[in-house]
């Protein structure tokens, strides 16, 4: 495989993750008791986990969308104590945001969720592709890391 088509293959592969994320956090938030999350609240809160601390214009840079749509998610967020503010009373554009326990129990749930999905997904895979991905893991790991994304395991408290 070219370095382009390996590029395109993780384009591709990072396009579906977005939306399973965004509805593996609502099916979660289901089972912790809470009501379903809006897909845009959803979408800020697990940008804002990968973040672990964020303004509100971090979140909307790294969604593509505007800070008034985060503004308004970020409410719905704190309503449901699953984010925030790290210093009430700051100044609207510094004001940095956090998740809550709750947020990490929901997290946890998420984790299960992505795992069910996975299963079934590598599942329906030929033993080929497995064997493929089973020998690729270490890589993708250091890709996860290159990019950005730590483990559960690998976060810092």
């Amino acid at each position: 495989m070219s370095h382009d088509e390996l590029v395109d293959a993780l384009v591709n592969l990072a396009g579906a993750m977005k939306p399973l994320e965004t509805r593996l956090v609502r099916e979660a938030g289901a089972r912790v008791g809470q009501p379903q999350l809006a897909a845009t609240s959803a979408a800020v809160l697990a940008e804002l986990r990968r973040h672990r601390t964020a303004t509100l214009r971090q979140l909307a840079a790294g969604l593509e969308v505007t800070t008034t749509v985060v503004r308004t998610a970020m409410a719905d967020l704190e309503r449901r104590g699953l984010a925030a503010e790290n210093e009430p009373g700051s100044r609207p554009a510094l004001q940095t945001y956090r998740t809550t326990p709750a947020a990490d129990e929901l997290n946890e749930e998420t984790r299960r969720r992505a795992a069910h999905h996975f299963g079934y997904a590598l599942a329906s895979m030929a033993a080929e592709d497995l064997a493929a991905l089973d020998r690729a893991a270490p890589a993708l790991r250091s890709l996860a890391a290159a990019i950005g994304y730590e483990s559960e395991a690998g976060r810092p408290d």
